[in-house]
């Protein structure tokens, strides 16, 4: 086995790795950031309930 075919062994199997974990990289913060603006919709709610109080 010489280098070129290693090298071509490690870019396949690392390429789709890498993609995969982009993805649910992508993915998570995403979801992460999806509750976070929820969280900060209910907080708001709470305050300017408050405040009509």
């Amino acid at each position: 086995m010489n280098i070129g075919d290693f090298f071509l062994t490690v870019i396949v199997f690392i390429i789709p790795v890498f993609i995969t974990g982009l993805l649910i990289y992508m993915f998570m913060s995403s979801k992460s950031r999806k509750n976070h603006n929820q969280l900060k919709d209910s907080l708001s709610e709470g305050v300017s309930k408050k405040q009509i109080k």
